[in-house]
């Protein structure tokens, strides 16, 4: 509020009290909000980061197994034989609310289909197995993996937003309203000083006049 339009009124006083305990329950509201966020992003991000390092840790055994079978197979050969997919994964997209953060919730489900496949078990280099295998397991923790870092960047959004308001309402709403709640209060603590003074003087000169009036009939 431009301090040079307040009207320094009772009835203005009242609603910047109003607007001043509502802001101050906001803020606790919002500071609540973000600690809850918070806390819940803590453990998403501590979840997320142990299940990166499993990921990582698949890829890297999958590739040491392709490398070998590359040694056996020419690259089009293997990707001949890869050609179809072992298995299939149904996926079912929803979505749950994290104090009103709206994040993915990624269902699977893995139906095997193993008769598919493009290859002989003879001529085919036995590490093919152990790569698909690897690969079945790997790609539910990768749709786990991207729903968990989405939920990331979503609550890191929110809980920048939700900051931002905290300090806003901190920082600048309740102390412009508490200095404005103080500059009224004093105009009308010295208006009503002012009233006070003037009924005083104005309770002299009477007495003075009834005073002198007394005096004039007492000759």
């Amino acid at each position: 509020m431009n301090k040079g339009q307040i009207n320094p009124t009772r009835m203005e006083l009242m609603k910047l009290k109003n607007k001043l305990q509502m802001s101050v329950r906001g803020h606790k509201l919002l500071k609540d909000k973000q600690d809850e966020l918070v806390h819940s992003y803590i453990s998403i991000v501590n979840e997320t980061r142990a299940l990166r390092e499993e990921v990582d840790l698949l890829f890297s055994d999958v590739l040491g197994v392709f490398v070998k079978m590359k040694q056996k197979k020419a690259l089009v050969d293997i990707y001949e034989m890869l050609m179809i997919p072992s298995s299939k994964i149904e996926i079912d997209y929803k979505h749950k609310s994290i104090m009103t953060v709206e994040i993915p919730k990624i269902d699977i489900k893995e139906i095997d289909t193993k008769g598919n496949q493009t290859y002989s078990e003879i001529s085919a280099p036995m590490e093919i197995n152990e790569v698909e295998n690897k690969m079945n397991d790997l790609f539910p923790k990768l749709i786990k993996l991207s729903e968990m870092e989405q939920s990331i960047h979503l609550m890191t959004e929110e809980i920048a937003k939700t900051r931002r308001r905290v300090n806003v309402i901190e920082n600048v709403m309740i102390p412009d309203l508490r200095d404005n709640i103080k500059r009224i209060t004093m105009k009308l603590e010295d208006t009503e000083r002012s009233n006070t003074v003037r009924i005083m003087k104005s309770k002299d000169i009477v007495m003075e006049k009834v005073l002198a009036e007394r005096a004039k009939r007492n000759k």
